[in-house]
């Protein structure tokens, strides 16, 4: 008797190990878990993703900081990298977004009846890349792309850089410069500081604040953005790549 009682324990046991073996694995609930492991695990891509990373690729989305020792305000921007540029325009797209369109190049084009761009856009790495390879290469002494349009008159300022506004990918070049003295100040008149980036300028309200470019291709979302000083001086050559 004693006998058979310690071989049901035994077999108990072994029941139990067997059970806790095969058993489903509960979730916070207490419940077993209906999920199943798909088995394929993480993967090490080898890149640190960060912040910016593409969410399709893993590739990090924000190039690399750029070197500017030779321009310590940025040309007069005071913006140090790419990413605060791309802030500073979806700033001035949301300052203008209830402004009416424009359709075209500055002082060329035409208003427009609605807004096809995105408000605001999207960081787009590929694009970022595209501009700092052209940005790099204005910096070592190549000439812009596109046509230059001037600081809105009378001030003199900084010339923009335009091309492709009726393709996918539209390009804005323009060079900072600390030394730029644009209009002081006097009289009835306000000072004007010639800056291409800043609203002050109609040129860049046309080209960008409130740009909703050319049929058919006037669905631009995406921006990329480069930068690369440029000595001698505080200067600074900026590209922005809009895509559809």
């Amino acid at each position: 008797m004693r006998g058979r009682c310690w071989r049901a324990v035994l077999l108990c046991g072994a029941l139990a190990l067997f059970g806790c073996a095969a058993g489903e694995e509960d979730d916070a609930s207490g419940k077993p878990s209906t999920t199943k492991d798909s088995g394929t695990g993480a993967v090490d891509t080898g890149v640190d993703p960060g912040s910016d990373a593409d969410p399709e690729t893993g590739d990090d989305a924000s190039p690399p900081p750029p070197d500017l020792s030779s321009a310590p305000t940025a040309g007069g921007t005071n913006y140090k990298s790419a990413r605060e540029m791309f802030d500073h325009v979806n700033d001035t797209r949301k300052q203008y977004s209830t402004h009416i369109p424009y359709d075209g190049y500055p002082w060329e084009g035409t208003n427009a009846d609605s807004m096809t761009w995105s408000t605001l856009f999207e960081w787009d790495g590929a694009l970022a890349t595209e501009a700092q390879k052209e940005a790099t290469r204005l910096a070592g002494g190549g000439s812009p792309v596109g046509k230059g349009y001037i600081y809105q008159a009378p001030t003199p300022g900084e010339t923009m850089y335009l091309t492709g506004i009726d393709t996918a990918k539209y390009m804005v070049s323009a060079l900072s410069d600390s030394a730029t003295k644009g209009t002081p100040g006097g009289g009835f008149s306000t000072p004007d500081p010639g800056k291409w980036h800043l609203v002050n300028n109609g040129t860049y309200r046309l080209a960008v604040a409130y740009q909703t470019g050319r049929s058919p291709m006037n669905h631009k979302k995406k921006l990329g953005v480069g930068l690369a000083a440029a000595p001698p001086g505080d200067r600074v050559w900026w590209v922005l790549v809009f895509g559809e």
